[in-house]
């Protein structure tokens, strides 16, 4: 039996992308450790598997993902500017190119918005968005199909 979708080999080349475009780090949310520098982008999936009402396919299944992305920063505008950064940035071409490259494509990016955590406010100030993916994966289930018996330790006959 084959792998699903590799949710951790997606997240890490769009990771490697946003760093490599923007320049800033991102991380999982709620990750536990030490302190980020600011600015930074943190990522959470709302939802890692919706499956698609018009298919029932097992094989090569095609389902999205919303993950939603936050700028944290300790201003206000700058914490705007780098998650709008990261919007156009997951809507470019270099995004769709990774997409052909990993089997996925962008389905709808939400507008920036407000995010402020009221008890870290003093602290910190977030901006962030969802985006919606559609993925394939590669898992194949291993059926046996009347092809494959045996009978009487013979293949079993095929129909015309």
């Amino acid at each position: 039996m084959d792998k699903p979708f590799d949710k951790k080999a997606f997240m890490t080349d769009v990771i490697n992308l946003i760093k490599q475009k923007t320049g800033i780090d991102c991380y999982v949310a709620d990750n536990p450790g030490p302190q980020q520098a600011y600015p930074f982008f943190t990522f959470d999936f709302i939802d890692s598997h919706i499956p698609l009402p018009i298919t029932d396919n097992l094989d090569y299944e095609v389902f999205e993902m919303a993950i939603h992305f936050d700028c944290h920063s300790q201003s206000m505008y700058e914490a705007d500017m780098y998650a709008n950064q990261l919007s156009k940035l997951i809507r470019s071409q270099v995004m769709d190119m990774l997409g052909v490259q990993d089997s996925f494509y962008v389905i709808d990016v939400d507008s920036v918005e407000n995010t402020d955590n009221e008890i870290s406010i003093q602290v910190e100030h977030r901006s962030g968005f969802q985006v919606n993916f559609r993925c394939q994966d590669s898992f194949v289930d291993d059926v046996t199909t009347l092809g494959d018996i045996e009978l009487n330790g013979k293949q079993f006959p095929k129909t015309k």
